[in-house]
């Protein structure tokens, strides 16, 4: 099993219904679609992303709650800069602005059945985020799930957590390149240096 991560407010942080609004790899209405993080950094850093520059200035006075998860990986797709064109899209549209490309991806590969995708972060370069389709539950973390397709280890982590003030500076905004994208197009390879925690 690998630990994943996610930031979410609710009382689980599993879909279980149709989605009301658009995410990368879901369009509105779609079958529950499940986002996750390999790095736990890397869900504070979409989160920022999401909310857009303007509210970095606000981001102290933010609480949110977090959680960790078993999940494997070894069951999902990889999909990269490397491998994007042979799932017929763009290496540059994985992390794009414009989701189109990602919602038509996701609806050829449900259509195939395809349990879930690991792909760049859009908003931490050289991080991944774990995508699932379909709708999952959360079991208790230490135990063995009762229906490994569903249920999954899932432990509360943090409440009321303020996002780390040394991976502000990281995120990528809406319309900015992505470094890791520009390193893969000039044949580097490119890795995610942690950064050192900001003192309180």
């Amino acid at each position: 099993m690998d630990i994943v991560y996610r930031s979410a407010d609710w009382d689980t942080p599993w879909w279980a219904r149709p989605h009301r609004g658009p995410g990368r790899f879901n369009r509105p209405g779609s079958d529950p679609t499940q986002y996750l993080s390999e790095h736990p950094l890397t869900v504070f850093a979409e989160r920022v992303r999401g909310l857009g520059r303007p509210a970095v200035a606000d981001l102290d006075t933010m609480r949110w709650r977090c959680w960790a998860m078993a999940l494997r990986l070894e069951d999902l797709t990889p999909i990269g800069f490397d491998s994007a064109r042979r799932f017929g899209i763009e290496p540059d549209e994985l992390v794009g602005d414009d989701w189109a490309p990602c919602h038509d991806l996701a609806d050829r590969l449900r259509a195939e059945g395809v349990p879930g995708i690991v792909v760049p972060s859009a908003a931490l370069p050289g991080t991944r985020n774990v995508v699932v389709f379909g709708a999952r539950v959360a079991s208790p973390y230490l135990l063995d799930p009762i229906d490994p397709d569903l249920d999954v280890a899932t432990a509360h982590v943090a409440e009321r957590s303020v996002p780390p003030g040394e991976v502000v500076p990281l995120v990528r905004f809406h319309g900015e390149p992505h470094a890791e994208l520009e390193a893969w197009r000039k044949g580097k390879a490119y890795v995610f240096r942690e950064p050192a925690p900001i003192g309180p």
